[in-house]
């Protein structure tokens, strides 16, 4: 019994382990099959990586060199492209230098032409026997040539003509000069290296003449410019610091922001001058300050009443008999300012023919007149009030002009004289007066010898007068002649 127990114990346990072993086995299978696909997945996942790894090395190296050869491209033509520049650079260069040398050049030549043909001129003809002819043809070499040259070379050119007396007031020559009227001598320098003291050994410059011509920027620096003339001239920013100025001109010049820095100004004429904001001292005697604009921007603008034709009774004919009609002799007699324009015909006390010259001065009871034997005779002339400019365009220069018209018998309108008076701006006409007899119904007063006159303000912006004084005559005859005599023109400040 105790045997079989065993026996039936034992056969127990063998079924209890093959049970287990078949619960192993399966468990096993299972496990295996696990790990199985479990091998099967990395494998899968790291062939797709090749795969990817494969394709983008495959794209990427052929895209990293041909990056590699755009960029050794660009460098290659940045090099080629820099090379060219500093070729063309060099070339642009040696093609400006070689340009500036052949400009020297140029330069050189026209200058030495200029002082060739400049001195000749002057040792051909001594000073006083140069004409007016000399002197327009010298202007039109010095017109071009300073075109054409730098300024170092203008400055040459000036103390050139200024040593051969042709731009030097007090020459032999009086009254003819080179005129330089526009001509560009902005930056001109001239300066002396002596001490600054007491302008003991200044450069001397006395008597130049540099009058309506362009100086802006110019220096003057220790100079003697005494009685020099810059009449018109525009002086914007130059330097006249410790220059002599004695007697020098400076009318109607432009002269905003010069330095007068211990410079000398005695007698110096500043008429109608704009020194704005200058730096100068005005203090000096004998200075001629009217109708100008001060350092401080305030305008001055005052005229004593001052008369600008002067004929009449200061003219004389000849010493003949005091009735005769048939003695003439033109007569110099001198004006202030000065005629526009160069005097021509018959020179008249400054007023030229352009109509017959038939006109002549003669004694008419006791007193020297104009008169006129032609059926049509004109006498001109022509005032530059440019001196009262800022007094004009203030509209506050009054004029009063007057004259002596008619015939010698009166009463007849077979002769009779009349004048007119035409305000210019320019070439324009601002406005005209006329005096005298006219037939047109103007004047239809007598033609007997009396005095006309008229008074006003000059139009705005007028820089020149002109007067024309007209005779008439239905016939030629002896008997009643139309004659003229002591016009005036005064200008004064108009009194509010």
């Amino acid at each position: 019994m105790k045997n079989f127990t065993s026996h039936a114990h034992e056969a127990h346990s063998l079924t209890v382990a093959m049970s287990l072993s078949s619960s192993c086995t399966g468990i096993d299978d299972k496990l295996h099959r696990s790990c199985s696909y479990a091998e099967q997945v990395p494998q899968r996942s790291r062939r797709k990586l090749y795969f990817c790894c494969k394709l983008i090395s495959s794209i990427l190296i052929p895209l990293m060199i041909g990056v590699f050869t755009l960029i050794t491209t660009m460098r290659e033509l940045d090099s080629s492209r820099q090379a060219r520049e500093n070729d063309l650079t060099i070339a642009v260069y040696h093609n400006e230098q070689d340009k500036s040398l052949a400009e020297e050049l140029r330069q050189e030549n026209v200058f030495d032409q200029y002082l060739r043909d400049i001195a000749e001129l002057v040792q051909t003809k001594a000073i006083r026997n140069l004409t007016e002819n000399d002197f327009i043809l010298a202007r039109a070499k010095t017109l071009t040539t300073f075109r054409q040259i730098n300024i170092r070379r203008k400055e040459y050119l000036i103390e050139f003509l200024y040593e051969n007396q042709l731009i030097k007031t007090n020459s032999l020559r009086e009254g003819l000069m080179l005129d330089l009227n526009g001509l560009n001598l902005n930056n001109l320098t001239f300066h002396s290296s002596a001490s600054h003291s007491k302008f003991k050994k200044s450069l001397n410059f006395r008597f130049l003449c540099l009058k309506n011509v362009l100086l802006i920027n110019a220096s003057f620096t220790n100079i003697d410019l005494s009685d020099a003339r810059f009449e018109s001239s525009i002086l914007s920013h130059s330097n006249f610091s410790h220059t002599k100025l004695k007697r020098a001109n400076f009318a109607n010049c432009v002269l905003d922001h010069a330095d007068f820095t211990d410079t000398l100004l005695v007698s110096v004429n500043f008429t109608g001058a704009n020194v704005n904001q200058s730096n100068i001292s005005l203090s000096g005697s004998g200075n001629i300050l009217t109708n100008m604009i001060f350092p401080n921007g305030t305008h001055q603008a005052t005229l004593i009443r001052q008369n600008l034709l002067r004929n009449g009774n200061k003219e004389t004919c000849s010493a003949t008999n005091s009735s005769s009609t048939t003695t003439r002799r033109p007569v110099p007699n001198p004006a202030f300012p000065p005629l526009a324009r160069p005097q021509t015909g018959s020179g008249l006390n400054h007023w030229y023919e352009y109509l017959p010259k038939k006109t002549y001065l003669t004694m008419i009871n006791g007193r020297c007149m104009f008169a006129s034997q032609a059926q049509l005779a004109k006498l001109k002339r022509e005032l530059d009030v440019t001196h009262y400019a800022f007094l004009i365009d203030a509209h506050r220069a009054q004029y009063d002009v007057s004259a002596f018209l008619g015939s010698t018998n009166g009463n007849q309108s077979n002769a009779y004289s009349n004048l007119k008076i035409y305000f210019y701006k320019s070439n324009d006409i601002l406005s005209q007066v006329s005096l005298g007899f006219s037939k047109d119904g103007h004047h239809p007063n007598s033609t007997a010898y009396q005095q006309w006159s008229s008074t006003g303000l000059i139009p705005r912006e007028t820089r020149l007068i002109q007067f024309v004084l007209t005779f008439h005559q239905s016939s030629i005859e002896q008997t009643n002649l139309p004659i003229a005599n002591d016009i005036q023109f005064d200008i004064e400040t108009k009194i509010d």
